[in-house]
């Protein structure tokens, strides 16, 4: 018994630990007043249901969490000598607030454009849950309150891939567990199917699809590749299997920030400098186009904007979308290769 004190006490110091036990145990009890069970009840309730805790310590927890405002659905009454529990609050709405619940709904709404349906299936779920978590919340909302939040854009948005089931199922499962995985790969560059070990390294968006990060196992290069998982025609499970080998110093994060993805340029940033039209100066003074972007205002009304910017071809695609609204000054290359894209462009039109 004192070893057992010993563990729980070493376990309690770790806060996120605590936090998750005891909403594991709140999810025990009842949810109306005349159900209401004692501390004693409780404990062997959680007990049964695997959770490593003291009577004495699941009464001291419960108290302090019933002085709290953010756990006021959690109910206490006096039956003599022992006190007795209910929540009449799903655990669930306990821990996100219709505030923050709207402000999900509203994220995943403004992705749908952009996902595979194979995701927001999966989120399907959780957005009617938070939906409901507003409804309850805002006592006096109307009707149709939902269809008050939209999400737009000006660019014309491409359809995302169909990704089947199971090949994000089992990419995913790889990616977290740390495992090699054996995949069909649909080339487009050989138009072959391949079969092929992988070490996944990670998931990326990229506007409508997502992208895999690997190495292909045995190649001496290790060179990491973006595949899109709509080409996948054929994922196994991972677990069992070895684990990935991780270039040195690899950082996933750092991978999407640096370069563009999709093309694998990986170069230091350029000093970009534009010339741009009124409308064009005034949005990116709203929106910038770099965190360090530094603007200076024209006699024409429009303006000069000068930033460090990583080349990806998502910052070409953005110029040339601008169309007359921006003029590239430098780096000349770079001003170059967009100016023979627009005058390509121009031939098109011409007669």
């Amino acid at each position: 018994m004192p070893q057992r004190r010993v563990t729980e006490e070493k376990h309690d110091k770790q806060p996120g630990s605590i936090a998750a036990r005891m909403l594991g145990i709140l999810s025990l009890l009842p949810r109306r007043q005349q159900e209401a069970i004692s501390t004693r009840e409780l404990d062997n309730k959680a007990k049964a249901a695997g959770f490593d805790i003291t009577k004495r310590t699941l009464e001291r927890h419960l108290q302090k969490l019933h002085g709290l405002p953010e756990f006021q659905h959690l109910h206490q009454v006096k039956d003599g000598r022992a006190n007795r529990w209910w929540l009449d609050k799903p655990v669930s709405e306990l821990m996100l607030a219709h505030e923050t619940a709207l402000s999900l709904m509203m994220l995943i709404d403004h992705a749908r454009p952009l996902c595979s349906s194979i995701l927001l299936e999966d989120l399907e779920q959780l957005y009617q849950h938070v939906r409901h978590i507003v409804e309850k919340g805002y006592k006096d909302s109307v009707g149709d309150w939902a269809k008050k939040f939209v999400s737009n854009s000006r660019f014309q948005q491409l359809l995302p891939a169909q990704i089947a089931p199971e090949v994000l199922t089992h990419l995913k499962d790889a990616v977290v567990t740390n495992r090699k995985v054996r995949v069909l790969y649909h080339s487009r560059s050989s138009g072959k199917d391949q079969e092929v070990v992988i070490n996944p390294l990670g998931l990326s968006f990229q506007d409508g699809n997502l992208y895999l990060a690997c190495t292909f196992d045995g190649d001496p290069k290790r060179v990491v590749r973006a595949l899109p998982l709509q080409r996948f025609k054929h994922v196994e499970p991972p677990r069992g299997a070895g684990y990935a080998e991780i270039p040195a110093g690899f950082d996933m994060r750092q991978v999407v920030r640096g370069s563009s993805f999709i093309t694998s340029e990986d170069a230091p940033p350029i000093t970009l400098v534009l010339r741009l039209e009124k409308s064009m100066f005034e949005r990116l003074s709203e929106n910038a186009l770099s965190a360090g972007q530094v603007l200076e205002p024209t006699a024409d009304g429009g303006g000069r904007l000068e930033c460090s910017i990583v080349e990806s071809q998502g910052l070409k695609l953005w110029l040339l979308a601008q169309g007359d609204s921006i003029e590239v000054l430098g780096p000349q290359a770079l001003r170059d290769e967009i100016g023979q894209t627009a005058q390509r462009m121009a031939t098109l039109y011409r007669g």
